[in-house]
């Protein structure tokens, strides 16, 4: 096995500066470094992450739960959470909690009996049962990633500010001319996420002055947007327009509605929220409310990282990321 001593010998520098070199610590010419560098990987070298975790107490391994496996929103936070760790030599342990408490509590546990190094808790309420079951058991740090908790004192969290979002999205569509305009949400119960998007687009209706309809879709997903729109044609509700809380709702509701016959946007409108890539290879391709998933993780990758090596406090604070609406084909503008 390739050690240190092996790397100085050949280099012709002392066993602290390879060190140095090896771990970019200051002090080391960026000539050495790179001559330090080339040399190792000539010889195979392989640093032993694991032995300097042992001695910092840690096991270079984070956790990052999801509700569900087949998300494309799950998808791209987690490439931007891989970016960091990848940075940091750090492996990801992915547990999946389907949106089910016994099972949120069980993904904790196992994190925690694996001394993971601290904890991405991602797009899924953050209730305080939660918190307590993390806290009450040990002292990994954890952000909130794409979630947030009703309650104050949250961790630290990193979203858009939905209840803006809908707003602005719902002022879009009464711009393009529509007053009966319908909100499909995913849910309209005390959930955090739910709220404020509901929140907003009342906001919007009311400083229009226009009437405000919500149905309830039961579900974010495909199969629940191909549902609603049934209970829509079903029921009195009038509405040039449809504001879906989730992409997966908006292209469930379109793919129903091109069964039954109809055309979008020639007979009514969909906006969708999340900008999934899956909005824009639908037809007609899908205008929507766009959120970088990717940035998202990365960023609340970045801030756990910096808690677990004690750079910065950052608990009890809400980290509002960008969002912006992306104009596609799916909604017309009535004159």
């Amino acid at each position: 096995m390739i050690t240190i001593k092996d790397i100085a010998r050949e280099a012709g520098a002392s066993i602290a500066t390879v060190s140095r070199a090896l771990n970019g610590k200051e002090g080391v010419s960026e000539e050495t470094k790179n001559h330090v560098l080339e040399i190792a990987d000539n010889l195979g070298y392989r640093s032993n992450a694991l032995a300097r975790g042992l001695k910092l107490n840690r096991t270079n391994t984070i956790g990052v739960l999801f509700p569900e496996m087949s998300s494309q929103i799950s998808n791209l936070i987690l490439k931007g959470i891989e970016a960091i760790a990848t940075e940091k030599n750090t492996s990801i342990i992915v547990g999946y909690t389907f949106t089910d408490d016994e099972k949120t509590y069980d993904v904790i546990e196992t994190m925690i009996q694996n001394r993971v190094d601290g904890l991405i808790f991602s797009n899924q309420q953050f209730t305080k049962k939660y918190r307590d079951a993390i806290e009450n058991r040990s002292n990994i740090p954890y952000v909130l990633c794409a979630t947030r908790s009703l309650g104050k004192n949250d961790k630290s969290a990193f979203m858009i500010d939905d209840l803006l979002a809908a707003r602005e999205g719902t002022n879009y569509l009464i711009k393009q001319g529509h007053t009966n305009i319908t909100l499909v949400a995913g849910s309209i119960d005390q959930e955090f996420i739910a709220l404020q998007r509901v929140n907003g687009y009342k906001e919007a209706m009311e400083a229009a002055e226009l009437n405000t309809n919500i149905i309830d879709a039961h579900g974010y997903d495909f199969n629940s947007g191909k549902k609603v729109f049934d209970k829509l044609l079903n029921s009195t509700t009038d509405f040039s327009a449809l504001f879906c809380t989730s992409d997966e709702l908006a292209i469930g509701v379109m793919h129903r509605a091109i069964e039954r016959g109809y055309r979008i946007p020639e007979d009514f409108s969909v906006l969708g929220f999340d900008n999934i890539p899956l909005s824009q290879m639908f037809y007609p391709p899908l205008t929507t409310i766009s959120q970088n998933f990717y940035d998202i993780g990365y960023q609340s990758a970045q801030a756990l990282f910096n808690l677990i090596d004690g750079k910065e406090n950052i608990e009890e604070e809400l980290i509002n990321t960008p969002f912006q609406l992306m104009e596609r084909l799916s909604v017309k503008r009535l004159k």
